[in-house]
């Protein structure tokens, strides 16, 4: 055999040799990768697991929540709001009745629930149902003062769990809603800034903190009804020239 055909034989050889080793780590490069996308795959899939089932353990402890308590600390600080809405002072206030719903809260949590101020003559009628005797107020003022922590709390919570993405959409319909933010904002809110005043030497921070807390439901219902108003249809376009 002629050392040309010797030399063709061998360069076929190393060039088989190069194509099976070019094969073989294409194989493993192909074997590393679906491997790896297997176990992202796998992975994500029981992430999502995990997420769906966190989420609705979230939104099933948030319904059982949502009970007779929470029915009755709204209805208790309904009744509250309104008392003073038909106090005589109403009429005098300046700045609305949110306002003096602030005015009194801060007042009379004061006299009967923190007791950084003491209860005189005549203060005691400051504070409704001007009825009641002042014994009997402690215990009012005490349950006012509950109904606001419990529904600050649950509303902090949905606020919370709704950013992190942790309960389905039908309860975030059920709790982020017009009438959420109507309630915030004429009832929960103004007895929220009279207690900070009672308790908190930055009242203007824990104002800021409540009326964010307002805010956000109000931003989320006004996006949602943005949303299901039909887009007006487009005007048909005219050519003059």
């Amino acid at each position: 055999m002629s050392d040309i055909n010797v030399q063709v034989r061998l360069r076929r050889i190393e060039r088989k040799q190069q194509f099976d080793r070019g094969v073989a780590i294409a194989a493993l490069v192909t074997s590393v990768v679906v491997g790896a996308w297997t176990i992202w795959n796998s992975n994500t899939q029981l992430a999502l697991t995990r997420k769906t089932e966190e989420r609705q353990a979230w939104s099933e402890l948030l319904m059982r929540f949502d009970d007779e308590q929470m029915w009755r600390a709204k209805k208790t600080l309904r009744a509250y709001a309104e008392q003073i809405k038909r106090m005589p002072e109403a009429m005098q206030e300046k700045t609305g009745s949110e306002g003096l719903i602030t005015k009194v809260s801060t007042k009379c949590l004061a006299l009967y629930v923190y007791a950084t101020s003491v209860v005189g003559p005549g203060n005691a009628d400051d504070c409704p149902p001007r009825t009641m005797r002042a014994e009997d107020k402690e215990k009012y003022y005490s349950e006012i003062d509950r109904a606001r922590r419990t529904i600050k709390n649950f509303h902090e919570n949905v606020m919370m769990l709704a950013k992190q993405d942790l309960i389905t959409e039908p309860v975030r319909q059920r709790f982020v809603r017009a009438a959420t933010v109507d309630f915030l904002t004429n009832v929960w809110l103004p007895v929220e800034k009279g207690q900070n005043r009672v308790v908190d030497k930055d009242a203007d921070n824990k104002d800021k903190s409540a009326q964010s807390v307002r805010d956000w439901y109000a931003e989320r219902v006004k996006a949602a009804d943005e949303q299901k108003q039909p887009k007006s249809p487009a005007l048909p376009e005219t050519s003059y020239y």
